[in-house]
């Protein structure tokens, strides 16, 4: 599974049994996030912050999302 995080394009390719907590840095313009299902995936994107520097947080780790970020690198 894959989440893509807009505005610029990050992304986390997660395989299975990975759990993530989606992060990203406080902002006024941050909400609301809206979450579409695509193929392979969701899309997350707020409305009108353009770069919210996405963070997850994976086995207690926080990693910077990048394109793409693959979590199984990490465990």
């Amino acid at each position: 599974m894959r989440l893509y995080l807009e505005m610029l394009a990050e992304e986390v390719v997660l395989s299975p049994g990975h759990s993530v907590e989606l992060l990203a840095r406080p902002s006024a313009d941050l909400l609301p996030i809206t979450v579409d299902y695509v193929v392979g995936g969701l899309q997350v994107h707020p409305h009108r912050e353009c770069d919210p520097d996405w963070h997850v947080r994976f086995m207690g780790k926080i990693i910077r999302a990048e394109h793409p970020t693959v979590l199984a690198e990490y465990e």
